[in-house]
């Protein structure tokens, strides 16, 4: 937790506001954005019985409000990856329903889904996120990546990515539509990367020669 708060602290809070000079000769505005961006961290990380408003914690700075929820997805996917784990080790076996509603909050794909979309600098409408074909994308993204299984379909996705840019001209968002859309794509684009190219998995180097992967599921 406290390497996840240093980071996303510096990274999204800090570096590009350091580099484009947003803080020169601002003393306060930095020591205010620090206690603000520090004290809404950390009582996301709390127990989910402590919730509190995230514009109380932090009034004078969105970006700061907006860590607080980012936070609450950390501790709740933190949570469920240590209770897997101790199931595993219990020999506890799970029905699929039940695995798989575990392994999707535990993939940290909301999470990371936020990060990308608040590294961009771009305030996204709440309601667009909870809206039900937002959450239908980022829960069929989710489930590709959890279980990176080529039965999944990907044509969930495609129908429901010109309706939510429909959505998005009606209210004139176009633009952050586009970059909620390009956040979920990347979620599974990075991870088919990464797969098919690290040792661990197929080492896929098509300059050595390879040309292609071939993947039996069963005999």
């Amino acid at each position: 937790m406290r390497v996840f708060a240093l980071y996303a602290t510096w990274l999204f809070a800090w570096d590009d506001a350091v580099d484009f000079g947003d803080f020169d000769e601002g003393y306060q505005q930095r020591e205010l954005l620090r206690i603000e961006t520090s004290n809404s961290i950390r009582k996301s990380l709390l127990d989910e019985y402590t919730i509190e408003d995230p514009a109380h914690i932090a009034p004078n700075f969105a970006l700061a409000q907006s860590f607080y929820m980012i936070g609450v997805q950390v501790r709740e996917s933190t949570k469920l990856i240590v209770k897997l784990q101790n199931c595993f080790e219990k020999g506890v076996i799970f029905g699929i329903d039940e695995y798989m509603a575990l392994r999707m909050d535990a993939s940290a794909i909301y999470p990371t889904i936020a990060l990308s979309l608040l590294s961009q600098d771009m305030d996204v409408p709440e309601w667009l996120l909870d809206h039900t074909l937002a959450k239908e994308m980022m829960r069929h993204i989710n489930i590709m990546v959890s279980l990176d299984n080529d039965i999944v379909s990907a044509r969930h996705e495609v129908e429901l990515e010109p309706r939510l840019l429909k959505i998005g001209a009606e209210h004139d968002i176009i633009d952050k539509v586009h970059a909620f859309l390009r956040c979920c794509k990347n979620e599974r684009i990075g991870l088919i990367n990464w797969l098919y190219t690290i040792k661990r998995y197929f080492d896929f180097r098509p300059s050595n020669g390879n040309t292609h992967i071939e993947v039996t599921l069963g005999d």
